[in-house]
């Protein structure tokens, strides 16, 4: 009983050590990507690095934004929001054209505010 429980306690010590190695390995190699990518001190050239992170980051979320929307289960869940929206307006005393009005305003768009 003694020799499993030493067996289990090498075994938790070892993978304790594995997970700090790693942590420490991630952490030194952030840490050196983040002094590789220090902008410059010309603010114009700044500027240009920001714009290009944005660029990136911006096409990032509208790419992803439209593999959600494209599927089936997106159109089914927003199909029963706005069920559900009309629902709740007409039971709160708004006539269904008004309702649908505000539905139709409402509705989730990929790009905020674009209609």
């Amino acid at each position: 009983m003694r020799s499993s429980i030493v067996r289990h306690a090498r075994a938790l010590i070892t993978v304790i050590l594995v997970i700090a190695a790693l942590t420490a390995t991630a952490i030194l190699t952030r840490t050196s990507t983040v002094r590789a990518q220090q902008p410059s001190g010309n603010p114009a050239e700044q500027v240009r690095q920001m714009q290009a992170m944005m660029r990136a980051n911006i096409e990032a979320v509208m790419e992803g934004t439209l593999a959600v929307m494209s599927r089936k289960e997106t159109a089914g869940q927003m199909a029963t929001f706005s069920k559900n929206y009309l629902d709740a307006l007409v039971a709160k005393g708004f006539t269904r054209q008004e309702a649908l009005a505000l539905v139709a305003a409402h509705s989730p768009t990929v790009i905020p505010g674009a209609r």
